[in-house]
């Protein structure tokens, strides 16, 4: 992914977007109070609008869901779109061209050649859906012995691969050489180790196109009509496609539910989504030929609150389920309901839906595990628990579990389950856990006391810094406004002498602010993107904490910059003083330039912060 330069971003394009007028191109926002503007929201379902966007901040806030963000953030969510495409879209709505890092853009050529990549494909597509209609074998196969529909094959785009050494090679590219460069890039093609000439890939089989989120095909999946060998062949990894990225079946989830299902299933096979999806369970998606990875959880989770892993109920599904729990532990929290859910031994979810219908998989899904039992109910089978020292080996298995579980809610869900679970009193779990976690230092037991020793992490307003830090990225064009007048400078100078804890990052956000004329609280975060200050920015901006006047309305500027003195006065004073406080213990053996500095401090606060 090209890297595009991070001042760009934050002092030409954030300003050159208006966030009310470019999300009113796509929601119909009204305007709610002085600065702001509100509607439903677009990514969850509520009947009273949450959504609300505030213009002279660039930010927009959701109080039911809680999505948030800048202008990029809302095209990436509201489109599907990456990072790099929301930027090229805002650019183009704002009429500026992208600056990228040296070495780091997307020229023409390389544009012309993804294009290409896109063209050729849809082309391949387009050449085994017409071979499909020509081979009544691969026809049959899907229609009779996989139960689909003419609708069903048609939306699905399926195809056939003529048992041939042109069929498709001949009919994309000719005697274009950069094409057939081109589909070997794509993996459409393979070399002859013989004379290093070109064949295609796929050779009768029945074909299946996989789509990116954004509908456009970047690989296919083939399968043979006999027991050959092998039975199932995918395209290798291209420059458009990263098999442990992508997931069959996502663009057409988000499609059916306007990018906002109640639930996504993950299952094991192409054809079981295809079935799947014929029956209206339009839910359903499947991993490429992996098992389930840290970025296809993430993506679902992009989406949806509900994740079911819908596996087999043999040894393998197991397997799976496991792996797909050891995936998400380290990172999920109470808002992602991931939840496990096991086939009949006679069934997979292709023969269930034709046999049972929408209903027999519903029942599934709705008794699924949730992931605090699967953690439970996984770890008893592996147990004799009738045998104490199986026991013993049990329960320290789940605490190690829970010990590597981040978040605190679910953590202690986890205790509460296991505590009920084996009749043991909640306290003793919670003292074996902080004994027994592996990773302390994000264990809900000692977060506390590792995070004062991190300086900039997550304080939010349990300081003056934090406080003052919060206003600043706020209110950034007041902080600008009275720069000068409130003596910011000699302010943060001062900080640094008396060591005030934050100070460093203090400075890095005036800095933001000091340097540009039209800065927003958008610019700020944009300038902290995919860096460690990204996560506290982001909860800081949105914490309310400014007051309002008694109507509502937001406070004049000269009251939100009475507020911001009081800030600076409330997080200077108390180090100062107890720095003066400090020389004067010194009594006799003070030197004259701690002398004249205890007198320098003290004029300080009777002048300015007292």
């Amino acid at each position: 992914m090209p890297l595009i330069n991070k001042s760009f971003i934050a002092d030409r394009l954030m300003p050159a977007i208006d966030i009310e007028k470019f999300i009113s191109q796509y929601l119909p926002l009204k305007k709610s109070g002085a600065q702001s503007f509100t509607c439903c929201c677009p990514f969850h379902k509520e009947k009273s609008p949450s959504f609300t966007v505030t213009p002279s901040k660039g930010m927009f806030y959701c109080f039911g869901c809680k999505e948030h963000g800048t202008v990029l953030d809302f095209i990436m969510k509201y489109k599907n779109l990456n990072f790099v495409e929301a930027v090229q879209e805002a650019a183009q709505y704002a009429g500026l061209e992208v600056v990228y890092e040296e070495g780091g853009s997307i020229d023409k050529e390389q544009l012309g050649r993804f294009n290409l990549y896109y063209d050729l494909m849809d082309k391949c597509a387009s050449f085994f859906t017409s071979c499909l209609y020509q081979n009544r074998e691969a026809l049959e196969y899907f229609a009779k012995k996989r139960g689909l529909s003419e609708e069903t094959i048609v939306k699905s785009r399926l195809g056939f691969a003529p048992n041939s050494y042109e069929n498709y090679f001949k009919v994309t590219t000719g005697d274009n050489e950069a094409y057939t460069k081109a589909l070997v890039e794509l993996g459409m093609l393979k070399l002859s180790e013989k004379n290093n000439q070109p064949f295609p890939m796929f050779r009768g089989r029945v074909i299946i196109p996989i789509l990116d989120i954004k509908g456009r095909v970047i690989s296919f999946g083939g399968r043979t009509l006999g027991d050959e060998k092998p039975k199932y062949l995918n395209t290798s990894e291209s420059p458009i496609f990263k098999k442990r990225k992508e997931l069959f079946g996502l663009y057409e989830v988000l499609k059916a539910h306007n990018n906002r299902p109640s639930r996504i299933v993950i299952v094991e096979g192409y054809m079981d989504v295809i079935a799947l999806r014929q029956y209206g369970l339009d839910i359903a998606v499947a991993s490429l030929g992996t098992a389930t990875t840290e970025n296809q959880l993430r993506l679902m989770f992009r989406y949806t609150s509900q994740v079911i892993c819908l596996y087999d109920g043999d040894n393998a599904g197991r397997k799976a389920a496991e792996h797909a729990f050891e995936t998400i532990t380290p990172f999920i929290d109470a808002t992602m309901d991931m939840r496990f859910a096991f086939l009949p031994a006679e069934h997979d979810p292709d023969s269930l839906v034709r046999e049972g219908g929408a209903d027999a998989v519903n029942a599934i899904l709705d008794s699924s595990q949730s992931y605090p039992e699967f953690l439970i109910k996984s770890q008893q089978q592996r147990f004799n628990l009738s045998d104490p020292s199986q026991m013993a080996i049990f329960l320290n298995s789940c605490i190690e579990i829970i010990g590597r579980i981040t978040d605190d809610v679910l953590c202690t869900i986890c205790i509460r389950l296991l505590a009920s679970t084996l009749n043991i009193e909640q306290s003793v779990l919670f003292s074996m856990l902080k004994q027994k976690s592996v990773q302390k230092q994000n264990n809900a037991y000692t977060r506390q006391e590792s995070e004062v020793k991190k300086e900039d992490s997550r304080d939010l307003l349990n300081t003056p810094m934090r406080r003052l830090i919060a206003f600043i990225l706020q209110q950034p064009m007041v902080v600008q406004t009275y720069y000068e007048k409130y003596r910011i400078s000699e302010f943060v100078s001062l900080c640094s002498k008396a060591k005030v804890r934050g100070v460093g990052e203090l400075e890095f956000y005036l800095s933001l602010i000091h340097r540009d004329n039209a800065v927003s609280t958008a610019a700020i975060l944009e300038s902290v993107r995919e860096t460690k200050r990204e996560r506290t920015v982001r909860a800081l901006v949105d914490v309310l904490f400014i007051p309002k006047k008694s109507d509502g309305s937001e406070l004049s500027i000269e009251d939100r910059a009475e507020l911001f003195f009081k800030l600076i006065a409330q997080t200077l004073y108390g180090a100062l003083s107890d720095r003066v406080e400090s020389l004067k213990l010194m009594g006799n053996n003070i030197s004259q330039k701690q002398l004249e500095e205890m007198f320098a401090l003290n004029k300080i606060i009777n002048r300015r912060y007292n």
